[in-house]
Protein backbone atom coordinates (compact mmCIF):
# COMPACT_ATOMS: atom_id res chain seq x y z
CA UNK A 1 0.00 0.00 0.00
CA UNK A 2 1.09 3.30 -0.97
CA UNK A 3 0.34 7.11 0.43
CA UNK A 4 -0.22 10.06 -2.47
CA UNK A 5 -0.63 13.50 -1.97
CA UNK A 6 -2.08 15.75 -4.70
CA UNK A 7 -3.94 18.54 -5.61
CA UNK A 8 -4.56 20.61 -8.71
CA UNK A 9 -5.40 17.72 -11.66
CA UNK A 10 -7.68 20.16 -12.85
CA UNK A 11 -10.20 17.31 -13.81
CA UNK A 12 -13.04 19.77 -15.89
CA UNK A 13 -11.47 22.31 -16.10
CA UNK A 14 -11.36 24.29 -20.00
CA UNK A 15 -9.49 27.25 -19.50
CA UNK A 16 -6.60 25.11 -18.09
CA UNK A 17 -6.30 23.81 -21.93
CA UNK A 18 -5.97 27.43 -22.82
CA UNK A 19 -3.37 28.91 -20.21
CA UNK A 20 -1.22 25.88 -19.82
CA UNK A 21 -1.42 24.00 -23.62
CA UNK A 22 2.41 23.34 -23.51
CA UNK A 23 1.89 21.23 -20.17
CA UNK A 24 -1.14 19.25 -21.34
CA UNK A 25 -0.62 16.88 -23.66
CA UNK A 26 -1.43 13.71 -24.71
CA UNK A 27 0.31 10.30 -24.35
CA UNK A 28 1.75 11.47 -28.06
CA UNK A 29 3.06 14.88 -27.36
CA UNK A 30 -0.31 16.09 -28.83
CA UNK A 31 -2.39 19.29 -26.95
CA UNK A 32 -5.71 18.09 -26.06
CA UNK A 33 -8.67 18.27 -28.35
CA UNK A 34 -11.30 18.63 -25.21
CA UNK A 35 -11.78 18.59 -21.78
CA UNK A 36 -13.14 14.91 -21.71
CA UNK A 37 -9.77 14.11 -24.06
CA UNK A 38 -7.93 15.14 -21.12
CA UNK A 39 -9.82 13.93 -18.04
CA UNK A 40 -9.51 10.67 -19.67
CA UNK A 41 -5.65 10.99 -20.19
CA UNK A 42 -5.78 12.19 -16.10
CA UNK A 43 -7.93 8.95 -15.25
CA UNK A 44 -5.93 6.46 -17.30
CA UNK A 45 -2.87 7.72 -15.93
CA UNK A 46 -3.90 7.90 -12.37
CA UNK A 47 -5.38 4.63 -12.64
CA UNK A 48 -1.80 3.20 -13.70
CA UNK A 49 -0.15 4.20 -10.88
CA UNK A 50 -2.71 4.42 -8.47
CA UNK A 51 -3.68 0.82 -6.72
CA UNK A 52 -7.10 0.11 -5.32
CA UNK A 53 -5.56 -0.47 -1.78
CA UNK A 54 -3.47 2.56 -2.31
CA UNK A 55 -4.42 5.93 -0.05
CA UNK A 56 -4.75 9.17 -1.46
CA UNK A 57 -4.74 12.62 -0.06
CA UNK A 58 -6.51 15.25 -2.35
CA UNK A 59 -5.12 18.84 -0.92
CA UNK A 60 -7.21 20.97 -2.64
CA UNK A 61 -8.73 22.41 -5.70
CA UNK A 62 -11.64 19.83 -5.99
CA UNK A 63 -14.34 20.35 -8.48
CA UNK A 64 -17.18 18.52 -8.34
Amino acid sequence: MTTFFTADQHFGHANILKYEADARRDERGDTFASVKHMDDALVEHWNAVVAPDDTVYALGDLRV
